[in-house]
């Protein structure tokens, strides 16, 4: 997937002429125009050589963190490139950003007394669905004593974005309603293309960039450079390689294209030969195949695992009774079904999770998370054999305990056998392997994220349901008492689940508030 950024930003002033030479009249507003996200390198030579190049590029304006380092300023001035910077307030609620307020102030007032900064960002992604949000932001651009102007970037439409509250507002994604001269847009992430290293980004620059250009907008590519690790500033979810340099310094194929526009001395551009298509990974269709493989041999090579099945889907009363005489031992068949269940687990939940790899709320969950969660979320969405993996361990090893704590609790004092247990407790789990087919669809790409997803709702449903059977068979099979059946019940994976839900709620209940924002 791809994740190049462009920020968009219309000023609300009006663009004043340039001076026959060129240049901006002193008196005059700056006037939009191309912009770059830019991470200051450690070394002054570096970072002076990447302004000078930029100015060449026609580059008006720059987003980066907050630096200090006269010499750079000056320069900035000299060339005509205007600073943005913006504070690591990274999708903030409003409690994050009450809290954040003397920090926030502190810093208005020193980089308002530098004189340097032409606009402060306050916050990336606030949560301005919550007036107390808009409110914040209001008392600090009220700090900045109009010497100093402030912008958020913001993931929600214009009139939900505190437009009162700051002096411009960044959009995320360009939405309905907004228009130039009355807000600012900014375009986080674009329709997938599968290669964003070459041919494609260049080509999209070619389609998009000059009429983005043409209307008067700030339009703040993502990024001069690919990120360094870790990235100082802006990094986004997977690392990523946007730049229009790569990190050894050499430039991409749309470095020249990104010149043209920005110059207009270009409206057509060479088409580079895209590379040839890579064809869809066929790694869950293959296994899926050997899942089903594996279950129609074991349907075929054991007898009782046959008449089981029959039993269980024609006559369930005859099923109940046939696991309470302990007469067929499937240890091997339920193993067999197990480990498909678990495996299928883990293939529907990388796909679910990776499906909203460009999500807002995804992006929000990875910026509130530690540098270490990071980099395993990179790593494991970067190597989706290892994700699903993982998932599916993890889903096998719930299983288990929950098998062994209802055997240990429940069932061994009513004469139970951990044969009994497994049966009880995995046959119910039939319906998720109707998923299968959707999972090798998905990753044949004959369909698309809505049916990964819909897998997800259909594994957890499916999941209460099976729950519910295992109980009422185990009551049935094992003539638990009342106290067992609870236990049983509280031991069920689903029930966890929910607790942590409820703990979740009760510790974090305004960034799941914003989540759910998000997920609009």
């Amino acid at each position: 997937m791809c994740l190049w950024v462009t920020w968009v930003g219309f000023a609300s002033a009006q663009s004043a002429p340039l001076e026959p030479d060129g240049s901006t009249p002193a008196t005059a507003l700056p006037r939009p125009g191309l912009g770059m996200v830019w991470d200051k390198p450690e070394d002054p030579i570096r970072a002076a050589a990447d302004l000078r190049a930029m100015a060449d590029l026609s580059v008006r304006a720059i987003r980066s963190s907050v630096w200090e380092d006269r010499r750079l300023f000056d320069l900035a001035d000299t060339l005509g490139i205007l600073v943005f910077q913006e504070l690591s307030v990274r999708y903030p609620t409003s409690r994050t950003l009450a809290d954040t307020l003397g920090y926030v102030l502190r810093q208005v007032d020193r980089v308002r007394e530098g004189g340097r900064v032409y606009a402060l960002g306050l916050a990336y992604a606030p949560d301005t669905s919550n007036p107390e949000t808009c409110r914040l932001l209001g008392e600090m651009t009220a700090a900045a004593a109009g010497s100093l102007k402030t912008y958020i970037v913001s993931e929600f439409d214009v009139d939900e974005s505190c437009p009162s509250s700051v002096d411009l507002v960044l959009l995320r994604a360009i939405r309905q309603g907004a228009h130039a001269g009355e807000m600012g847009f900014a375009v986080d992430s674009e329709p997938d293309l599968p290669d964003f290293e070459g041919a494609e980004q260049a080509e999209y620059y070619a389609n998009q960039l000059p009429a983005r250009l043409s209307v008067g907008a700030w339009t703040f590519l993502y990024r001069w450079a690919d990120a360094p690790e870790p990235s100082a500033f802006a990094a986004r979810p997977g690392g990523g390689r946007w730049g229009l340099h790569r990190s050894d310094g050499s430039s991409r194929p749309s470095l020249g294209v990104v010149e043209g526009a920005a110059r207009r001395s270009q409206r057509a551009f060479a088409r580079p030969v895209p590379s040839a298509p890579r064809a869809p990974a066929n790694g869950y269709v293959l296994a899926g195949w050997a899942m089903l493989l594996a279950l129609l041999l074991v349907y075929a090579r054991s007898p009782r695992f046959r008449s089981m099945s029959g039993r269980y889907f024609a006559a369930h009363g005859i099923y109940r009774t046939a696991v309470a005489d302990n007469r067929d031992h499937l240890i091997f068949s339920n193993v067999t079904v197990l480990l498909c269940v678990s495996m299928l687990f883990g293939m529907v939940g990388e796909q679910a999770l990776r499906s909203y790899a460009d999500h807002p709320a995804y992006s929000a969950l990875w910026n509130w998370s530690g540098e270490g969660v990071r980099g395993a979320l990179n790593t494991l969405m970067g190597s989706p054999v290892r994700f699903s993996l993982l998932i599916g361990l993890l889903a096998l090893l719930g299983m288990l305990l929950w098998m062994i704590a209802w055997y240990l609790l429940a069932a061994r004092s009513r004469g139970g056998t951990f044969s009994q247990v497994m049966t009880l407790s995995i046959w119910p789990r039939w319906p998720v392997l109707a998923t299968l087919p959707v999972v090798m669809l998905v990753a044949a790409g004959s369909w698309g994220d809505a049916a990964a997803r819909y897998s997800v709702v259909w594994v957890l449903a499916t999941g209460v349901w099976s729950t519910i059977r295992t109980n009422l068979d185990a009551s049935h099979v094992l003539r638990m008492q009342p106290l067992a059946v609870v236990l049983l019940w509280l031991s069920a994976p689903f029930v966890s689940i929910l607790l942590a839900a409820l703990l979740l709620a009760g510790r974090h209940g305004d960034k799941l508030v914003y989540l759910q924002q998000l997920a609009r």
